[in-house]
């Protein structure tokens, strides 16, 4: 017979399952408490619905509504919980197109300068956003003053769609965090309607890229359908399950986005000593197209193709990108493969890529050796005829509008000023971007006989009150092309070399367009439209194409337009740059439906305002 106060086994039974009663009564008492936080966050949302592009959002009914302005295009409406000056929160939704892929978290740090690395930010958390599966996360910074502590809170809701149109709820305000904020704006999130959704491929279905290669995506992943017929590239989309899109920090690492584009690549000896040189130097001009990171990738042969792995220089920036450069000796073409990742993710790479290499086509073409023949002899031919003087007769200053098919349309303007002795060119453009402002401003000078050429551009954008310089300096000299890059005040890349057969300066060819020879060919340059700040480690390659008859015709002429499109090779962009039956350039549109036209200052003056960063 047990002793009393012994310890028995049926005690200490009896003992775990009353702790294990009360542990169920503790969960049960949070969960209880947390559904009646979050039910005491929930707002009533308008009924009304405000519209922009193809984006309806419900804002909270008893909020402030407050214009959005015309200084961010991305916005498509706001809220304030209080009156101007009394504090309180306040909620935005913007809806925003990139060119590049990029995780919802690294989408949030790169445009709102959050820092990955903050010791404040919690794990992410599962929302859904007009449907589509993205991330909250949410922050909390003080500092002691005269008053006391002064905190403020941000929550960013933030989904990446396969179109690479980008979605964030942003609520922001004083005070301490708490769920009720979190409520907010999961349920603003979740009532966000998208029209026009972005379509997908059939899972596991092939397809064959402009240049005749085929491939198949990954298990898992997806071609998202191209409907821009200025892209070249395509995108393949990580498929997510349902359940994993509720789990925000495990969606932000399993993030991979994988972008194909067929391209050229000169073949290089096995036994040339410099092989590895001039394999980086190709394949990181490429990738500098997407992203100046790439700068310093090393670059290694694995299993016959070249691969890059970007950077990571700090703790801010743990989202690995990779890149394989497959190429086909005999043609002279290749594969260029991106792998995008979240926060520390990267994991599937590998695997990925091993079932892409390995059922990679390339389809019979023609040689890219006469595209390189027919641009030799295009760059002799104007250099034998050179009397620059005359062929660039129309000096008058110019002014140009940047336009895209938005609702608020007006993107950007550009300037060019000549002078009046010699050929000698001021200029200058203006984007609006991701709710700041791009400035570029370029010189540029040419003699006549095109033997010295002389190109100093430099690319300013402004965030957070600093300004980001990146600066482009060209020389054509003695037939000998130097180039100097540098970020802020120092120098990154600098090189020197002959200039190849088919090198024309890129300011001039932008002005030739219309007078090059019909027909196919590929010219080397140092910079182009949409291309001016590159900073690549060669020359960049410029296919020019005739395009198909067009249809379309201009105001008040009786012929169609003439039509001829230009692709940095390996950018998976192309522009169509359109001509009047009598040369005059009519407009240039580039992907993303965007368009430049000829303008003039005062309706330039009228778009954007006297006063302000986008003032001319």
């Amino acid at each position: 017979m047990p002793k009393p106060g012994e310890y028995t086994p049926a005690r200490r039974n009896l003992m775990q399952a009353i702790v294990w009663v009360i542990f169920g009564i503790i969960v049960a008492l949070a969960a209880i408490v947390t559904r009646a936080q979050r039910q005491a966050g929930q707002v009533e949302l308008a009924s009304q619905t405000v519209s922009s592009g193809n984006v309806s959002v419900r804002l909270p009914s008893r909020w402030r509504a407050r214009m959005r302005g015309d200084t961010d295009s991305r916005m498509i409406a706001q809220a304030a919980e209080s009156a101007p000056g009394e504090g309180g929160r306040t909620v935005r939704v913007l809806s925003d197109r990139i060119d590049q892929p990029l995780s919802p978290l690294r989408y949030i740090c790169q445009t709102f300068g959050v820092s990955a690395a903050r010791s404040d930010m919690d794990e992410p958390e599962g929302v859904a956003i007009g449907g589509y599966p993205g991330i909250m996360v949410t922050l909390e910074s003080g500092r002691f003053t005269r008053r006391g502590p002064d905190v403020r809170k941000d929550i960013y809701a933030c989904a990446v769609l396969p179109s690479l149109q980008v979605l964030t709820v942003h609520l922001s305000g004083e005070g301490p965090m708490d769920m009720t904020d979190q409520a907010v704006v999961g349920q603003i999130a979740s009532a966000i309607a998208i029209t026009s959704p972005p379509q997908m491929e059939p899972q596991g279905a092939s397809l064959t890229l402009p240049e005749g290669i085929t491939i198949s995506p990954p298990a898992d992943f997806a071609a998202v359908t191209n409907a821009d017929p200025k892209r070249s590239d395509r995108r393949l989309w990580l498929l997510i399950p349902e359940k994993s899109a509720k789990q925000g920090g495990q969606l932000e690492k399993s993030f991979v986005s994988i972008e194909v584009v067929g391209c050229l690549f000169p073949s290089i000896a096995q036994n040339d000593v410099k092989r590895a040189d001039r394999a980086r130097s190709a394949l990181v001009t490429m990738l500098l197209l997407r992203d100046q990171q790439w700068r310093d990738a090393k670059v290694v042969d694995e299993n016959g193709a070249w691969r890059a792995d970007m950077p990571q220089i700090s703790e801010e920036q743990q989202f690995p990108a990779r890149a394989y450069l497959m190429p086909d000796p005999a043609s002279g073409r290749a594969l260029l493969t991106v792998f995008t990742g979240g926060l520390a993710g990267g994991a599937s790479f590998d695997r990925c890529w091993k079932e892409m290499s390995a059922k990679v086509k390339f389809l019979p073409a023609s040689d890219s050796s006469q595209l390189e023949d027919a641009g030799a002899a295009e760059a002799a031919r104007l250099m034998r005829e050179a009397n620059f003087d005359k062929l660039l007769d129309d000096r008058d200053d110019q002014w140009f509008q940047w336009l895209d098919a938005s609702d608020r349309p007006h993107r950007g303007w550009s300037h060019l000023e000549w002078a009046h002795d010699g050929i000698k060119v001021k200029g200058e453009t203006r984007m609006r971007s991701a709710g700041e402002v791009v400035r570029e401003q370029r010189d540029w000078t040419l003699q006549a006989d095109g033997r010295q050429y002389f190109s100093d551009t430099r690319r300013v954008l402004k965030v957070d009150e600093e300004e980001q310089t990146l600066r482009q300096v060209c020389n054509l000299k003695a037939g000998q092309i130097s180039l100097n890059v540098q970020s802020q005040s120092n120098t990154i890349a600098q090189w020197k070399l002959p200039a190849p057969a088919q090198y024309l300066p890129g300011q001039l060819i932008v002005q030739l367009m219309g007078k090059l020879s019909p027909g196919p060919m590929l010219l080397k340059t140092e910079s182009f439209l949409d291309a001016e700040t590159v900073g690549p480690l060669e020359p960049l390659s410029v296919i020019i194409r005739p395009a198909p008859p067009s249809t379309r015709k201009a105001e008040g002429d009786d012929q169609p337009l003439r039509c001829v499109t230009a692709q940095v090779n390996g950018s998976g962009r192309v522009s169509r740059w359109y001509f009047r039956d009598n040369g005059e350039l009519e407009s240039v549109e580039l992907p993303g439906g965007v368009r430049r036209v000829e303008s003039d200052l005062g309706a330039i003056r009228m778009d954007f305002g006297m006063n302000g960063q986008m003032a001319p």
